[in-house]
């Protein structure tokens, strides 16, 4: 004000005088319609903050219960089939319904690992632990087989859980159903190792071995013809080779983190 104000009281505005005051309330008043519109926008995205906030939450609950849904659903079709199994006189259909109702409870087994839709990698080594027990409780050879496990971390994406341990279960079952009966008592072994971005899985047997003139991309098993289609969706190779000193070994090779 002291631009306005002499030493010898009040005087009237010159013409630059008008033109300050004029400026100074122009910055004034936009500085203050400024500051409002910043608080509105402040309140408006709490707004969006505390809706988006809630619809996560929302969309947490529903995946969460979507994926204990589908977990219960496979299990009891499993089940069902384990009944229809214990009925079959047919020994075909009997392995048959048993195959199918152990793929669905790795699948089953599989969407439990995944309920936190947070949590996107899988330890196969973990899940294999978990589920090849049943595998081999399931055919009722918990006298007669032995599993082991030689298992280095392999988290993998949940895009590739799926796959890696169907593949897994298949092997497991190919040699219950081949390589037991001309021994008597089997053990398989799954190993897992992690190297260059590679993942590795092993499963071996010291069963009969593989028969002469095998080649898996021929083979007329369903089992094996899925285990390769899976393979091909990991990107990944899947091979067929004797052990020294008897038995079947099948490697899986795959990059992590790709997938078809």
């Amino acid at each position: 004000m002291r631009f306005f104000v002499t030493p010898g009281g009040l005087r009237a505005p010159s013409g630059p005088d008008l033109v300050a005051m004029t400026f100074y309330g122009f910055i004034v008043a936009t500085g203050l319609l400024l500051i409002h519109l910043m608080r509105v926008a402040l309140r408006k995205l709490d707004l969006e903050r505390a809706a988006s906030a809630q619809m996560a939450e929302q969309n947490r609950l529903m995946f969460h219960e979507l994926q204990h849904r589908v977990s219960n659903n496979l299990q009891v079709i499993g089940a069902i089939l384990r009944m229809e199994e214990r009925k079959m006189r047919d020994p075909e259909g009997r392995q048959a319904l048993r195959a199918a109702a152990s793929r669905l409870g790795v699948i089953a087994a599989v969407q439990r690992q995944l309920h936190d839709p947070a949590r996107q990698v899988t330890e196969i080594g973990a899940l294999m632990r978990a589920t090849l027990p049943e595998i081999v409780a399931g055919a009722t050879l918990q006298d007669r087989v032995r599993l082991e496990f030689d298992l280095e971390p392999l988290p993998v994406p949940a895009d590739q859980a799926s796959p890696v341990a169907l593949i897994a279960v298949e092997m497991v079952s190919n040699a219950l159903e081949h390589a037991l009966p001309a021994c008597g008592r089997l053990t398989v072994t799954l190993r897992t190792r992690v190297a260059g971005g590679m993942a590795e899985l092993d499963i071996l047997d010291d069963g009969r071995g593989l028969p002469e003139g095998f080649d898996a991309t021929t083979a007329s098993s369903l089992g094996l013809r899925l285990a390769q289609q899976f393979s091909a969706q990991l990107n990944g190779t899947l091979e067929f080779s004797r052990r020294e000193g008897g038995g079947t070994r099948v490697a899986l090779r795959f990059p992590l983190g790709v997938a078809g």
